[in-house]
């Protein structure tokens, strides 16, 4: 499958669910304290990064990953032995990040009412703050033990309550009703790869990109590393090249109004009301003229983005026929 032998849009359906999968076994990793599992799972998201141009997160997430595999042995040993994540409680698997953990106690329990605001301009009152901090945390977080306060002495996960297994459950059947009401991607005759939301097909030079993603991230990732981490002839600090690789985005409809000067493209804009608002102050713009015109490339209530006809769950149409029939 993941070579395209039941057709592009199954094989980019099995990448997309290849990534979750990794991000699932980075959040096992720190629940479970696996070293090894944390580190092989940043690798895999590292290209990922790079392919889809989120700069700061691929420089800083690859020195990250580069820095943990340096590291002495005697070091990776201590983070393997329960010294990479930290357990609050005796419940399995329920180990949490040491950045996490201590804005959950030691930062949490040591800010006052209202942070640091009301004294940080008194020098001698903040440097009490600095040096009493630990302490002020201690203290919270005893009260709270003798209090039975701690919810860090709760056995068992929060995720398996009744109520997130009620909502998690309702989550897959929403997603499985969504695959049903519209496309399978991994029951479909045609090779072309076809957004599921909308029906369109995409262009092969969209669908090249998507599905050659993973590749041009894991190139620009060893290159990244080699030039700028082992040999350094390039420095850290410089900007990254783009990615020139096309997305759904790219397939979506645009549309453009000639005015006599030059060509304008019509785009949706979240903040285009609040725009109207502020030039109703100091000009007499009328609202209801202004609505008449389209506020997006199509209709939304008609067609997707990309100019395709909005599709429904035709099915759902079935319950109401009873009713219909019998009022006829």
């Amino acid at each position: 499958m993941k070579k395209g032998k039941y057709g592009k849009t199954a094989q980019f359906w099995y990448e997309y669910l290849e990534k979750v999968w990794n991000l699932i076994l980075l959040f096992v990793a720190t629940r479970t304290n696996n070293f090894d599992l944390h580190i092989a799972s940043l690798q895999k998201l590292c290209p990922l990064l790079f392919s889809m141009n989120n700069q700061n997160y691929a420089k800083y997430l690859s020195l990250y990953t580069i820095t943990l595999l340096n590291l002495p042995e005697n070091a990776k040993g201590l983070l393997r032995n329960r010294g990479f994540s930290v357990s609050r409680s005796d419940t399995p698997a329920g180990r949490s990040p040491v950045d996490m953990i201590i804005e959950q106690t030691i930062n949490k329990h040591a800010k006052t009412s209202g942070g640091i605001i009301g004294f940080s301009r008194s020098l001698p009152a903040y440097h009490r703050w600095c040096v009493t901090r630990h302490n002020r945390s201690q203290y919270v977080s005893s009260l709270q033990q003798v209090t039975n306060l701690d919810s860090s002495t709760i056995d068992g996960h929060k995720d398996m309550t009744f109520a997130e297994r009620k909502l998690s459950e309702k989550s897959v059947r929403n997603t499985m009703e969504a695959f049903s009401a519209f496309i399978n991607p991994f029951e479909m005759d045609t090779d072309e790869l076809i957004c599921l939301s909308s029906g369109c097909r995409l262009s092969d030079e969209i669908a090249g990109d998507l599905l050659k993603a993973e590749e041009f991230g894991q190139k620009r990732y060893e290159e990244f590393v080699k030039e700028r981490l082992k040999n350094k002839t390039v420095e850290f600090k410089d900007p990254l090249p783009k990615s020139t690789l096309k997305t759904f985005a790219c397939a979506s409809k645009v549309v453009s109004v000639k005015s006599k000067t030059k060509e304008i493209q019509i785009k949706v804009q979240r903040n285009l009301f609040g725009k109207l608002l502020i030039l109703s102050q100091d000009h007499d713009v009328n609202i209801e003229k202004v609505l008449s015109y389209p506020l997006s490339p199509t209709p939304r209530s008609f067609a997707t983005p990309d100019g395709l006809p909005l599709k429904t769950n035709k099915a759902v149409r079935y319950s109401c026929m009873p009713l219909i029939k019998e009022n006829f």
